[in-house]
């Protein structure tokens, strides 16, 4: 075994010179796509792929290490380990094999999450990305993939009410342009955060809209909802992502109310003892944390001739982020999650004193 382990540090350290690339690669279960840091001997159309990275192997102030841990997370047996409940999954088969979609559901949101930021983290690094065939064909650096971390893509949702029907359509705004999905070759590498294959680019959807809905507009453009369903159709699909995406409307009525956010400052305690300040944002009724993947409140009212109406009460990010600089300005202290910590009563206190009185105007 120690013999073992002193050659894979060897080989390592040989191999710590050459190019290293992201490998994508779909996993059997769950729609889960793992990612592999793997080197390679050079760069080019036929490459030869080392062994994949491991961290055990790697110094604690290699940059590349908190790529390959993520992406450790991600092999199938670590997340039996850590996600299976053992008294009911006591071989990691049957995990795999488990028809609870509560279970396979909430171990897919771990996934995308990491691969999320497993391929933002090796875009920042330069480092190729590849998506592995499913044939097994070889990896062509030609075929590596440009991850458009920086370009706006918004789903448009389109929706045309008829005295038969709804028909909608599911489109994608990139850069301003607006596109249909029929007939694109578009692979899925995460549902939320969407992440997705389009035209040898990896592009990324806003929180919340999940991107295995893009899917069967590969294969038709528009998609017909009866009336006999229309009801349910619009409780439990159009409100649900009226707030997530652009929405085009024919035959009902979408508007947006105009609300202004209020900033607060609310005291708290932590587990560990300390004193807390909490910043959120109220809009009328609503409040919400400034890391909050919430957008606004969409309400639905259908009135007795059959008409349906939505009013989005969105958040307004904007004045949000202006506030948030204040208070960056006066506590640089400021967690991403609104939060500023105090030792004790007294510091918090003093603080009040000294900051209260020029936040308030």
């Amino acid at each position: 075994m120690l013999a073992y382990s002193y050659l894979c540090i060897m080989e390592t350290m040989d191999n710590a010179e050459k190019p290293a690339i992201l490998v994508l690669r779909p996993q059997p279960a769950f729609e889960i796509v793992g990612a592999e840091l793997r080197r390679v001997p050079e760069l080019g159309r036929y490459m030869t792929l080392l062994p994949r990275m491991r961290s055990e192997l790697m110094a604690d102030d290699e940059p590349l290490r908190p790529i390959v841990t993520l992406c450790e997370e991600l092999l199938p047996g670590n997340l039996y380990v850590r996600y299976a409940n053992k008294k009911v999954y006591k071989h990691e088969s049957d995990f795999w094999a488990t028809d609870d979609k509560t279970v396979s559901d909430y171990v897919k949101r771990q996934a995308d999450h990491r691969l999320h930021k497993i391929v933002v983290m090796a875009a920042e690094a330069g480092l190729p990305v590849l998506f592995a065939p499913a044939d097994g064909s070889p990896l062509h650096i030609e075929n590596h993939l440009v991850v458009n971390k920086e370009k706006s893509v918004t789903p448009v949702m389109l929706f045309q009410r008829r005295d038969d029907g709804i028909s909608y359509r599911l489109q994608l705004r990139i850069d301003g342009e607006l596109m249909a999905l029929a007939g694109c070759e578009l692979t899925v590498l995460s549902f939320d955060p969407g992440i997705f294959i389009l035209n040898s680019c990896i592009y990324f959807l806003s929180p919340g809209f999940n991107a295995k809905l893009l899917l069967p507009f590969t294969k038709k453009e528009v998609v017909e909802i009866p009336k006999r369903m229309e009801h349910d159709y619009m409780h439990r699909f159009v409100i649900r992502y009226m707030a997530k995406a652009e929405i085009i409307a024919e035959g009902f009525d979408v508007e947006d109310a105009v609300l202004y956010p209020t900033p607060l400052l609310n005291t708290d305690n932590s587990l560990d003892g300390r004193k807390l300040l909490r910043l959120s944002f109220r809009y009328g009724d609503n409040e919400y944390t400034p890391d909050s993947r919430l957008r606004g409140r969409v309400i639905l009212s259908e009135k007795s001739d059959g008409s349906f109406r939505f009013e989005r009460q969105m958040r307004d990010s904007t004045m949000e982020a202006h506030y948030i600089d204040i208070l960056c300005k006066t506590d640089d202290r400021l967690t991403t999650d609104g939060i500023i910590r105090f030792d004790t009563l007294r510091q918090l206190v003093e603080w009040l004193k000294n900051n209260g009185p020029q936040l308030r105007q």
